[in-house]
Order: structure tokens, then sequence, then C-alpha cells
């Protein structure tokens, strides 16, 4: 009997994404080698938007090897329930890597620091493609009695290593790439839990078993209805048999999900030879994946007790295939699945019977618990002219070849809670060329980051004619090349806020088209197309929020200053202290100009438990306290989001 089982199962948590510039999150050498050269933090090779560990090779030959390993051992409620430990890898498509590198994945529990380890070797692993290899701890858990991860104790050591084989000679200089550490063990999606009835799965094939499927009671260890897979006589069989679902319609909808798991159940009498295979077919035509089926012997199943068998769908739709062949392509990120379940065989001649024990056959995800700390892109507010102390019309002026006049009204009187705007005096005619305020010498570039996106804030009133073009540009020393136009009535809607963009600078940059070395000059302006429109009229734009994206403020360029101090500030969330606490601890955060500023605490289950901050508030450095009298021992993230920041860190409450 299997049994596929998840009332216990935490959500998955990401333990490092490598989001923060320049840091290795909870991660350091090991220093067990000198297989590696160095570990950095660096920008995926296939979205630089997102922060990844690179590990740089140095093979020297036989024996070589490192690891990688947390600064501090996880807790019990980071790792208590967790399926398995997934590390996302990546290996250039050029990569000379060595088909004998072993990657190994790896932990130890703190009781008796027992070894653990799931091996992969490098000539498995795709590449030029983010690829999952995942250990399984639940398994352990449940095989090894001097396992203790579920006797409640968290992760004393774990991390990833490398091992150049026990009789290699090879030398070899490359890198490989990690991101995503993950404990998987989301929120299951269970469509069948046999509490009462058989739930649409049957004998799938019998090559020539004689077997039969049907629904039970139980007991059967701590279970209340099963599915019973009852193998009579394999005497005659030329292969495998199953059980599995074959769902009506259109499949079940697997989109996003990370595996299948089978909690089995077999009795004492189970061959150690034989062995269960989980298996899967995908939309749109009876799929089959490329890597096949995944075995698990007898021997290493333990009896008499639930244990988990997974099909890694992620691995599965990520492997390429040869096209044509019975290994079709697998795409559970696009496809249903059309079929599942398990199957069970044995060496030529040899016959067993007994039953299969099956409960709770369920999808598991990495929705996460808590959301990691994102992948902060740098925002710089050039001007937002909320504050009088902010200095006035920031910068902007009409230019002699422009026309029109700039002034500060209440921003209240177009729609923003609270500060100024920046109006300009518009007057449109076929003899006046055009209304312009610009500013000059905004910095384009800073260190190795440049400015990868501009935007700025319009408010246009009613009745301000169709064909008046507002132009957003930026002239980085090529003559205004990049330049964004919207025609009004047609892109722009009178009466409300919209924001104007001018994007992928980094692009045009690489093209030679914007040069970020150069400080450039940014402004709008207005004015009609040539002589489309013949209309007389003159009224009042409102200008706001003009901001760069891909780097922090620019030194000497204070994007928002403390009343009269000017002190400069940029938006941070700094770790609580003490940490641990108990019961109360101080949380210091910093706000870059007057915003609005949310700071709330979670649980490790992703529930809202406190919030600490609801409100706008100005430049500057502030503090607050939390107090967790109220609340349990145990890992909790606060978060803060404010002016399009997005920050969390986490603390620990030990009572």
């Amino acid at each position: 009997m299997g049994l596929f089982l998840l009332t216990h199962l935490s959500s998955a948590q990401v333990l490092e994404g490598f989001g923060t510039k320049g840091s290795l999150g909870i991660f350091k050498d090991a220093g067990w080698g000198t297989l590696t050269d160095s570990i950095y933090q660096t920008s995926d090779p296939t979205n630089s938007a997102n922060g990844v560990m690179g590990v740089a090779f140095d093979l020297k030959g036989v024996n070589d090897h490192n690891a990688i390993r947390p600064v501090t051992q996880l807790l019990v409620t980071d790792t208590k329930g967790a399926l398995y430990l997934t590390y996302w890898v990546y290996i250039p498509a050029n990569s000379t890597i060595p088909d004998s590198l072993v990657i190994g994945l790896w932990w130890q529990i703190p009781i008796n620091w027992s070894w653990n380890e799931t091996d992969f070797y490098a000539k498995d692993i795709p590449k030029g493609k983010w690829y999952p290899l995942s250990a399984p701890i639940m398994d352990s858990s449940i095989a090894d009695p001097a396992n203790k991860l579920l006797a409640g104790h968290g992760f004393g050591d774990f991390g990833i290593q490398w091992n150049n084989g026990k009789d290699s000679l090879t030398v070899w200089k490359g890198v490989m790439y990690i991101d995503s550490v993950s404990l998987i063990g989301a929120k299951p999606t269970v469509f069948g839990d046999f509490k009462t009835n058989i739930e649409g799965f049957s004998e799938q094939w019998n090559n020539g078993w004689k077997d039969s499927v049907y629904w039970s009671a139980g007991p059967v260890g701590d279970s209340s209805g099963v599915a019973v897979f009852e193998l009579k006589d394999g005497s005659a069989a030329t292969g495998g048999t199953a059980f599995g679902f074959q769902p009506t319609g259109s499949g079940v909808n697997a989109r996003g999900m990370n595996a299948l798991v089978f909690w089995v159940y077999v009795p004492s009498a189970f061959p150690d030879t034989f062995q269960i295979q989980t298996w899967a077919q995908s939309d749109p035509s009876w799929n089959w994946p490329a890597n096949g089926p995944r075995s698990y012997l007898g021997k290493n199943i333990p009896k008499e007790k639930w244990f988990p068998l997974y099909f890694d769908l992620a691995q599965a739709s990520l492997l390429d295939t040869v096209s044509g062949s019975f290994f079709n392509t697998f795409n559970n990120a696009s496809d249903n699945l059309r079929k599942l379940g398990i199957q069970v065989s044995g060496p030529n001649g040899v016959t067993w019977q007994g039953d299969i024990y099956v409960k709770n056959v369920s999808l598991v995800n990495q929705v996460l618990s808590v959301p990691p700390p994102p992948v902060t892109t740098p925002v710089w507010i050039i001007a937002n002219f909320d504050s009088s102390a902010n200095g006035g019309k920031q910068g902007f002026y009409v230019p002699s070849w422009g026309a029109g006049s700039l002034s500060r009204p209440n921003a209240v009187l177009y729609g923003k809670p609270s500060g100024y705007v920046l109006q300009g005096s518009v007057s449109l005619s076929p003899s006046i060329p055009e209304f312009a305020t610009v500013r000059d010498s905004v910095v384009m570039q800073k260190s190795d980051s440049i400015v990868t996106k501009l935007t700025c804030a319009v408010y246009l009133p009613a009745g301000m004619p169709v064909n008046a073009i507002v132009k957003f540009y930026v002239n980085g020393g090529t003559n205004d090349s990049v330049a964004v136009a919207d025609t009004v009535g047609k892109q722009i809607s009178t009466g409300q806020w919209t924001t104007l963009a001018i994007t992928k600078l980094d692009s045009l940059a690489n093209l030679g088209t914007f040069d970020p070395t150069k400080p450039a000059r940014i402004g709008v302006v207005v004015y009609y197309p040539g002589a489309l429109d013949t209309t007389i009229w003159s009224g009042k734009i409102e200008l706001d929020d003009f901001t760069a994206y891909g780097i922090w403020f620019a030194n000497g360029v204070p994007s928002g200053v403390k009343g009269d101090a000017g002190v400069v500030y940029q938006y941070q969330l700094y770790s609580n202290y003490p940490n641990p606490f108990n019961p109360s601890t101080k949380i210091k955060y910093d706000v870059q100009m007057n915003s609005k500023v949310l700071i709330k605490v979670f649980d490790i289950l992703g529930r809202e438990v406190a919030t600490l901050v609801d409100r706008k508030q100005a430049a500057g450095s502030y503090e607050v306290d939390f107090n967790a009298s109220s609340l349990s021992s145990g890992v909790y993230f606060v978060r803060m989001n404010a002016g399009g920041f997005v920050k969390t860190q986490r603390m620990m409450l030990l009572k």
C-alpha cells in the first residue's frame, strides 16, 4: 500500500536568496579544501536584476573538495516539517565542468551530528538553465532512527559541497551559480485523501500481474481511510503494475507546483529487490518525462511506516528530451497532468503477494509562507516637491528656448494627500513654440551602476487640446535621442495623475545611443505637432515625483533632508536589537523623504502578528518598539514598505 500524507508539513521557506548586493547572506566558505577559489555575490546570469551566489572553482586533482555552509545553526522552527532541501544551480552553457565532479547536499542534526547527504554528478545537470537539486530530508528522518529531525531538532549544520571524485585527476577552472536555497514543504493541494472512497484512482496497467484496487477504512498506522493496491500474483509479469489517477476533463493543473509526493506504507515482507516508481504524464499528448520515473528500491523504503515518495515536477520539466522518441517533452509549467501514480515491479521470476496503501495524494509547491527579502531596485527620487525644505523648484527652470513659468502650489489641490507639486503655466498657439521646464546636471551613473529607467508624474487639466504633445525626455549627451512622447487625449487621461516613463536606458547605453557617463538634462515640454492644431489655449499642468531607477541617490544631490539640518537619508531597515530578544526589541529605520511608511511583523507561517507603523513620515531616522509578550518563541519577520523600498529582516524571540 502506498500512502501520501502531508497533513503536518510547513510552508516552503527560502533560507537564502542572495538578493543583497555584496552579501552571501547566511552562507560562508566551509574551508575544508582548495577546490573553490572564491565565493561571492553577483548578478544572475539570466536576469541581471537578481542576486545570486557565484562559486569560482580551481580544481587541482584527486579528492580536491570544498563546501559552503551557514554562519550559524538553523533553529527548530526553521526546519520542522520540511519535506526536502533544494538548491537551484546554474552551470553556464559553455562550461567545461568535468563530468566527474560530485555535488553533495548535506545536513546534520546537532543531537548526534549524524551525517546525511544526497549526491549529484555534474554530467547529469543541464547547462545554460537554472536547475533544482533536492535532498529528501524527511525521508532520512523517517528511515534513520539516528536522524532526530522529526524529534524536534533543527539543522546543526548543512550546506552544499563539491568533490572531484576518488580517482579523478582532472584540473579545471570555472564557475557555477547558486540561488534560492529553500526548505520545501508548502501547503499541499490534496486531490486524493481517500477518507470515504477511492476518489477516482484505479489500476492503470497490469503487465501480467493479478491485482486490484479498492478502498478500506483502515486502520493502517495512523490512517483513517486509505486506498489499497492489492498485488495477488506476479508470476506472469512482463513488467510493472501501476496504481494511479486519470482525471476526467482537462487534467490536473500542476502549474507552479514543485513536486508530487506519494507517502507509502508497505508491509515488512515487501521485497528489498522490488521497486516502486513515481510517474506522471502531461498534456497535450500523454508526454512522458525525459528522466523517466523516479525509482525507490524496497530495501530503501522503511517497512510499516508512512514514507514519502517524490516525483520532482520542476526537475522533469527542465530536462531536455529527444524529439520524436518515447521520452517526449514533459512540461507541467504549461500543460496539465493527464495521469499520475506509482508503479510496482520486481526482477523477472520473482513473485510477491501483498498490499500497498495510499493516502492523500498531493502536489506541493514553493509558495512562500513569508516572502523572502526581494531584490530591491535602487531608487533615487530626483525631485518630489513634497516639503518646502526641499529647495523650491528642485533645480527645474524654464530655459531660454522655452516659454511659460513655474510655481509650487499645494498638492492637495490636485488629488495628492500632502506636500507640493511643480506647476507649469502653459500657453499654446501656432506662434508659441513650446512650454519647457528642465533640470541640468542629473547624475546617470554611480560607481558601477547606471540609471535604467526614469519616470515622472503628470497631471493635465480637462479641456487641454487633444493634439498637444507632452514629452518627457532625457538628454545624455546625444541630442535628445531617448525620449517619451505622449499625445493628449489618446495616451494621457486628463484630470488625473499619469506616470510617464523612459525605459531600457541600460540597453540604449549598450547600443551607444545614451551615454550614462555624462551628466544628463531631463525635462518636460508641451507643444503642438507642426500645424495640426491652431487652437489658442492657456492652462496649467502639474509635475511631480521625478524618479531614477538603478542607482541610489547621487552624491551631492540630496534625495531627502531633515528640516534645515541638511542631513541626507536613504530608505533603510536595520536589524533589530537586541536579537534574540525577550520580550521586546527596538527596530530602527530611515525614511528618505516624505512618504507613507508601513512596517509589519509576520510569523514563520506568513501570518501578520503586528502593525508597528502605518502613517506618512518626513525624511529622518526613526525607532519603534516591538513587544512580543503575547507571542510564543520562534522566528519572526519585520517588513518595511516605503516609497517603493521593501526590505525584510529576521528576528528571533526566545522566552
